[in-house]
């Protein structure tokens, strides 16, 4: 592979558990082991920005390939960001494309003078501001605070920069104090910027603030400029209301005089502030509360939600028509300022909505059933960059005028990889208890035979079945679905209630209910495939990871189905997992409010309350450094399993959070599960007991 590779294992019982780390050797090419099924893997891009300069002429397009990996000195390896700019798009003669390589250069935009692209670079102890010509790329360091830089944004003129800053902790620190208090951690600043890219006056516009769990990975959604060059609108939690608080609060700051006006508060989650290109209006989106508040999962993302409108000139305020499935995500104002575009799922599928902002219309801009991704609208509000791809073709680069949808490609990374030795079918079901209608797909190799052996893919909380992408591609999850299809898998991903894609009631119909009614959802999919005779029945196994991890786990306690069970970063104990948690909101809201206020509810919520009926051989996977669900959490289910005397093996994969970051380690933590699959579910196997029946 190209890499020195360390595994300790700590012998327990009898069992095994394991703690894998690895390194990766610096900007090199590590190709995979030669097995093939993992070979395109090593050869995907997977695109995260594509933006339209302001000035509508040129595109950049941000990857990442694991072609080329960036080592930290710690000794763990990343991955490292790609640009692909076209020049000139409009004019096909004078159109040049160029790659450049970059490592750790996140979050880019282009400056409002579309020479130039910047971008958030991760240095030996801090997050720095970088800037390049789009013309020959050597970024200059423009930017190095002693505090990390979480956020920016340039003011339209390029004469002002605003950043958001968050404490680091001291680098000879003893104590790590946790209080109430530690989420207001961040201030937005803003400073002058010359000709030359030098930094002056550097000032602080607000006291800590308190950011919303929501904006990350990047924060700069939180704030935005006015075309006027001299404000700041900004979204946060007003610390004395305390990290529970349901409301985020919108101001509007003076850069000069630093004078604040309140915008939005105390109506909703109220978030990503836009300011239109004429400066007229502020979009922003909102919960919508229900009249049934408090039976309802007050979390953004599965509460409705609605694109709201300031007009800042009176102050007036209305909310925009609703998208169908009522979760948009704002991607940016039309040059004109009459409309908006949203992003909503749309069950299988990624559809762009144009919302007119008197509040009469929602249409649908894009067309067809793709999945689209890293959605923006340029400066200038003429251009959307945008991805489109499904489960068999590779995403691609694209952008299209904000007149008409008029997809035009930009980059042609993986026409040759399109996949014509698979199947992919949509299957349908009825939920056992009538109230839904549901979905999932189920794909399987186009020259193998039915029935197949069937693994079940519960995805991570509310994702849909095409949410994983094309199935040749590296993902956060350490998950392969073109290698179990190559060794004659089929599989199977569910869309369970709770998922996003299928409207308000059908995400909230899992209040109270974790491990209920969802989970009957999976199965009698399962039985639906098996009623159809697609897949065999004495062959099925399941994986999930994250909230996904958390149904596998509770199949263990339901079922004894399944040959096997895989649980990625599951939960086991719901009331440990709401105090080790970086983010208790969503739990707590699910389940309708803290533990000590419904001890009986989450303790027969938590797989381990039914350890007597675990039964299933279980393979775990665990990142060392996740803090949405810790991996204590994988070792309170590994310690009954174990003490049972079930087959049971963990790994925990060093410097890895919840989404693993190194694709060494993916690739490392795919053949450990491809290898415990071959062992306790391996096709051969399986052929003769098959024959002994």
């Amino acid at each position: 592979m190209g890499c020195s590779k360390f595994r300790a294992y700590m012998a327990i019982g009898g069992l095994v558990l394991g703690i894998t780390a690895l390194h990766a050797e610096n900007s090199t090419k590590a190709p995979p082991q030669t097995e093939e099924a993992y070979k395109p893997l090593w050869e995907t891009k997977s695109i995260f920005a594509v933006e339209v300069s302001p000035d509508n002429k040129h595109v950049f397009v941000s990857y990442y390939t694991p072609e080329i990996v960036s080592k930290s000195k710690d000794g763990t390896s990343q991955w490292t960001s790609n640009f692909f700019i076209k020049n000139n798009h409009k004019d096909p003669k004078d159109s040049t494309e160029k790659v450049y390589h970059q490592v750790n250069f996140d979050f880019p935009k282009w400056l409002p003078d579309s020479q130039r692209v910047s971008g958030l670079a991760k240095g030996e102890k801090r997050v720095s501001l970088w800037v390049s010509s789009s013309q020959e790329f050597k970024p200059q360091q423009i930017l190095e605070l002693e505090d990390d830089i979480i956020g920016y944004q340039w003011s339209p003129d390029r004469k002002k920069l605003a950043v958001l800053v968050d404490k680091n902790m001291a680098p000879d620190a003893l104590k790590f104090v946790v209080n109430v208090d530690q989420m207001v951690s961040t201030k937005l600043y803003v400073m002058d910027i010359d000709e030359k890219l030098q930094v002056s006056n550097l000032t602080a516009l607000t006291p800590d603030l308190g950011l919303p769990e929501t904006y990350r990975p990047d924060y700069s959604n939180s704030f935005t400029w006015t075309p006027d060059n001299q404000h700041i609108a900004y979204s946060y939690f007003p610390p004395s209301k305390g990290q529970h608080t349901k409301f985020a609060q919108i101001d509007l700051v003076n850069v000069t005089t630093k004078e604040v006006t309140t915008l939005a508060q105390d109506e909703g989650t109220n978030l990503f502030p836009k300011i239109s290109p004429n400066g007229k209006y502020l979009a922003y989106i909102t919960n919508v509360l229900p009249e049934n508040s408090d039976k309802h999962i007050r979390v953004y993302g599965i509460d409705a939600a609605r694109v709201c409108v300031i007009d800042l000139e009176n102050n007036d305020k209305r909310c925009l028509a609703s998208t169908p499935n009522e979760n948009p995500t704002l991607a940016g104002w039309k040059k004109d300022g009459k409309s908006v575009f949203v992003v909503d799922q749309e069950g299988l599928a990624t559809s762009i909505y144009e919302l007119s902002i008197d509040g009469k219309s929602a249409v649908k801009f894009t067309k067809g059933q793709e999945v689209l991704s890293s959605i923006r609208v340029n400066a200038s509000g003429e251009f959307i960059g945008y991805t489109a791809g499904d489960l068999l073709t590779p995403p691609e680069a694209y952008i299209t005028p904000t007149d008409a949808f008029k997809p035009e490609k930009i980059t042609s990374f993986s026409d040759t990889q399109t996949r014509d030795d698979v199947v992919i079918e949509t299957i349908q079901w009825k939920s056992e208890d009538k109230k839904f209608d549901l979905e999932g797909v189920f794909i399987y190799p186009k020259k193998g035979e039915s029935p197949f052996p069937l693994i079940t893919i519960l995805n991570d909380f509310s994702r849909t079945a095409t949410d994983l992408g094309y199935i040749g591609d590296f993902t956060i999850y350490p998950i392969s679905l073109l290698s179990f299809l190559k060794k004659g898998y089929g599989v199977f991903i569910p869309d369970r209630r709770g998922t996003n894609g299928y409207g308000v009631q059908f995400r909230q119909a899992i209040y109270k209910e974790l491990g209920g009614e969802e989970f009957k959802d999976i199965l009698t999919g399962i039985d639906a495939l098996i009623e159809q005779k697609k897949v065999d029945p004495n062959q099925l196994a399941l994986w999930g990871w994250g909230y996904g991890g958390y149904l596998s786990a509770w199949a263990l306690t339901q079922t004894d189905r399944f040959k096997t069970i895989i649980v990625g970063a599951g939960m086991s104990n719901l009331v440990s997992q709401l105090g080790t948690t970086a983010d208790s909101s969503l739990l707590e809201a699910i389940m309708g409010g803290p533990f000590w206020k419904d001890w009986k509810t989450w303790r027969e919520k938590s797989p381990i309350s039914h350890v007597k009926s675990m039964k299933t051989r279980t393979f775990i996977q665990t990142g060392q450094n996740d803090d949405i669900i810790d991996r204590s959490q994988s070792e309170e289910l590994f310690f009954p399993l174990k003490t049972q005397k079930i087959p049971v093996q963990m790994i925990t994969y060093l410097e890895q959070g919840h989404s693993f970051s190194d694709p060494h380690i993916i690739l490392m933590a795919i053949q450990d599960l491809d290898a415990w699959l071959e062992k306790y579910f391996s096709l051969e196997s399986n052929s003769k007991e098959k024959e002994r029946h």
